[in-house]
């Protein structure tokens, strides 16, 4: 039995045309080409454009991120202390007088307490009322002699190695060794002659008031 088609169903005339079959499938496709195109796959973004490369993350100065205990800040770049091998200075060199000097110093000091007791003996002896004659030979025995105080000067920096001390002297040392007795001997000589000067004084004084005394009737 034919079931009878409705009044508002047209056949089909030249107003109207039948779909083709392919219009769905072409639709299907140009859709599926078109999110292809506007998304890109390893994008995260919307409508598919390329993501942007963003700022990196900025850390405090406390954050363990940036390398802090939590409890002291981490340095402002630039500011870190240089090496100590760059910022502290080098070796100081000592400066010290090769050894013939140290020999010829040596030597000059022997020279200085060579006199010096010469002197001071010779000082005394004139005090005693002792003649330059009966003086010289004890001069002679108190003289150290240049050949022996030579000989001294050069064993000395061998004694001082051997006694664990340093050999080597500084310029100011010598300088003071040569000096700091000379002025010692100047100063003793001045209050030598200071003390005879004050003594022939007192004599002369002395002697007047004797005569002066004798003289009166």
């Amino acid at each position: 039995m034919e079931t009878p088609l409705s009044a508002e169903t047209s056949e089909p005339g030249a107003e109207s045309q039948p779909g083709a079959r392919t219009d769905g499938l072409a639709a299907t496709l140009a859709a599926q080409h078109g999110a292809q195109i506007g998304a890109d796959p390893g994008s995260d973004g919307p409508a598919g454009g390329p993501r942007r490369p963003g700022r990196p993350p900025v850390h405090g100065r406390y954050s363990k991120a940036a390398g802090s205990d939590g409890k002291n800040p981490v340095p402002v770049p630039g500011a870190e202390p240089l090496p100590t091998s760059e910022v502290a200075p080098g070796t100081e060199l000592r400066v010290v007088i090769p050894p013939d000097l140290l020999s010829q110093v040596i030597q000059e000091g022997l020279t200085f307490g060579e006199s010096f007791a010469q002197s001071r003996i010779e000082g005394v002896a004139k005090l005693a009322g002792l003649s330059q004659g009966e003086i010289n030979p004890q001069l002679r025995q108190a003289e150290i002699g240049s050949s022996r105080k030579e000989l001294v000067a050069k064993l000395m920096p061998m004694a001082l190695q051997e006694w664990g001390l340093d050999a080597e002297m500084s310029p100011t040392a010598a300088i003071g060794v040569l000096l700091v007795p000379w002025g010692f001997g100047a100063l003793t000589a001045y209050l030598t002659l200071a003390k005879l000067a004050e003594d022939r004084q007192k004599r002369e004084i002395a002697d007047g008031n004797s005569g002066k005394g004798s003289g009166n009737p």
